[in-house]
């Protein structure tokens, strides 16, 4: 190791060659745990519209509130066992240890939004609106409360320390057991001005402008705590049994980022090193548009906009990232299409995009080497172009039956960006990669993690193709009517890193879903009841690759796949009063 603290924070499986539980090795799909995923889902929301109709002039307010708490546990360990045993670190090192981990993952959100609108209303062929818009948002996230539930000696850690004359100096108390906390409280507001003009020029032909600036303004306070036992970051531990407190050098937070306006410190009385961040963007946006209706069945439209997204902060790490901030991002977009009806019974709609991104925030997925947990931080790409086609179809050959068939096409690719290291690759050898960056030094040394130049590569979860087609059939009775529907979707492989590689890709896959919908003549009541993944296709959301960096299967990378639910069925019920 070239730094104690590249090992992670304590064992586990994957790290000391326990064995897995016997389920873990009997399908992908299954697993062997004791902590099962554990959710809890609190949400509410309210809105609020009112309108003033004055001569010629439409004045709307538009505002809304919403609430919500979402909480998640998580197995960590990967395996059932929970009684404390003796690890064999060595011939002369048997500590007690204490297999089981979990980590308790909340997001705490609120936001409210209030915009103002001014719209004319009077005849004429320039038509014009202006506005005003405030959003603020609050939030509390804690990205990662990961604990040793069993073991109570993470309840009286030491601080660590290379002497051995300071190594028993006890540290904050730990009653939650943790061994990695990361959070963050944060407030977003946004302010902006917009206003958009139409001109009908002809009665076939219709131009529009628009033109908005957004300021955005955003602060996040940051906590964090880091414990290990047994590892190369504190080898005191196993020799006294006791966790060590590494908070302070291995999340000293100390950076130049000039969003850090609350230097790093340490409360002494709980342990954890908290800091300070704050930041504001702003842009100026716009659109042209250009529509031509040659007759009721035919439009044709070309339309160029100017979008902003605001920078924000990799904020709630367990590290303190130095380099938190990222900057706004700037698209140019430009869109043609048609849509055109053939004898009132079918409907196509074509579409082509072009997107040029500057500066695309990009998150990129990989294994913190201290604490061993899988992390996500945004970068910014200079350059990303995006192409891509849309087909939808409606065909009504008869008045109560609707068949639908829609394509998409989209090819998204990172013009420039390098350079960038692959924790799963360090050293470049997968098929494919581009080295760049790199001095003779870092080459020649195979312990060097190698910088990836990764111009060409497809943008995370950019599906290439996809196809879904519906059909619909609605029956008419006395007492109400009823829907029959089935819809199958065909869905490419996938890439869901900017590391185009195997262990980031996800095979194509296809499913199909049916359901049934019945409305009572008065529109009283709905009932609706439904079969999703009919035929339980294995349909892949997600893949993630994580290198073991320790223990016997070192250099080997484990995938985790997030499959979509197998066949679900239910039946729903709505009543408006």
């Amino acid at each position: 190791m070239t730094s104690p603290l590249q090992a992670a924070l304590t064992p586990n499986s994957a790290t000391l060659g326990l064995p897995l539980g016997t389920a873990a090795m009997q399908c992908q799909m299954c697993f062997d745990t004791d902590d099962g995923n554990y959710i809890n889902l609190e949400n509410n929301g309210y809105n609020f519209q009112a309108t003033l109709h004055l001569d010629n002039i439409d004045v709307k307010y538009l505002g809304g509130y919403t609430y919500y708490d979402y909480r998640l546990q998580t197995d960590l360990d990967g395996t059932s066992r929970q009684a404390a045993f003796n690890l064999p670190l060595s011939a002369t090192s048997t500590p007690l240890y204490y297999p089981r981990r979990n980590n308790q993952y909340q997001e705490e959100v609120w936001w409210f939004s209030n915009e103002l609108n001014f719209a004319s209303t009077y005849d004429g062929p320039v038509q014009w609106l202006i506005g005003l818009y405030q959003f603020r948002e609050g939030s509390n996230y804690t990205l990662s409360d990961a604990r040793h539930p069993d073991d109570p000696r993470f309840e009286n850690p030491t601080l660590f320390s290379l002497n051995p004359a300071t190594q028993l100096i006890a540290a904050a108390p730990n009653p939650e057991r943790r061994y990695a906390y990361g959070s963050s409280s944060n407030v977003s507001e946004s302010y902006a001005a917009f206003g958009q003009v139409d001109w009908q020029f002809t009665d076939e032909l219709k131009a529009t402008a628009g033109l908005r600036y957004t300021h955005d303004e955003k602060k996040s306070f940051e906590s964090a705590r880091l414990f290990c036992l047994y590892t190369a970051t504190c080898p005191i531990s196993r020799v006294t049994g006791r966790p060590v407190d590494v908070t302070a050098v291995a999340s000293p937070g100390t950076s130049t980022d000039p969003s850090i306006y609350l230097p790093a410190y340490t409360d002494p009385t709980t342990g954890l090193r908290h800091r300070g961040l704050k930041n504001s963007w702003s842009g100026v946006t716009g659109t042209l548009g250009l529509d031509w209706q040659p007759d009721p069945d035919t439009l044709a439209y070309a339309k160029y906009t100017r979008g902003y997204k605001a920078g924000g902060f990799n904020s709630g790490t367990t590290t303190l990232t130095p380099n938190v901030t990222t900057k706004e991002e700037t698209i140019d977009a430009y869109e043609v299409g048609v849509k055109k009806t053939f004898g009132g019974r079918l409907q196509a709609n074509a579409s082509a995009f072009f997107y040029d991104y500057q500066d695309i925030q990009i998150p990129i997925t990989g294994r913190d080497p201290v604490t061993d947990l899988n992390v996500t931080r945004f970068f910014n790409m200079p350059k990303a172009e995006v192409l891509g086609f849309e087909l939808e179809t409606i065909w009504q050959p008869i008045d109560n039956l609707q068949l639908l068939a829609n394509y998409s096409y989209l090819s998204a690719e990172l013009k420039e960006a390098c350079c960038f290291q692959d924790p799963e690759d360090p050293r470049g050898i997968q098929d494919g990669v581009v080295l760049a960056g790199n001095t003779p030094a870092a080459i020649a040394n195979p312990a060097t993690a190698l910088n990836q130049d990764l111009k060409g590569a497809k943008l995370p979860s950019s599906t290439p193709h996809r196809f879904t087609v519906n059909a619909n059939y609605t029956w008419v009775f006395d007492a109400g009517s009823l829907v029959g529907s089935v819809t199958h979707v065909w869905k490419d492989e996938t890439y869901y890193s900017i590391f185009n590689r195997y262990y980031n890709q996800a095979k194509a896959w296809n499913q199909t879903d049916a359901r049934l919908l019945w409305n009572d003549a008065d529109d009283r009541f709905t009932v609706i009841g439904y079969v999703k993944n009919i035929f339980e296709q294995e349909g892949v959301s997600g893949a993630d690759g994580s290198r073991i960096n320790t223990g016997p299967n070192t250099g080997y990378v484990n995938r985790t796949i997030s499959y979509v639910p197998p066949r679900t069925y239910g039946v729903e019920v709505q009543y408006r009063f």
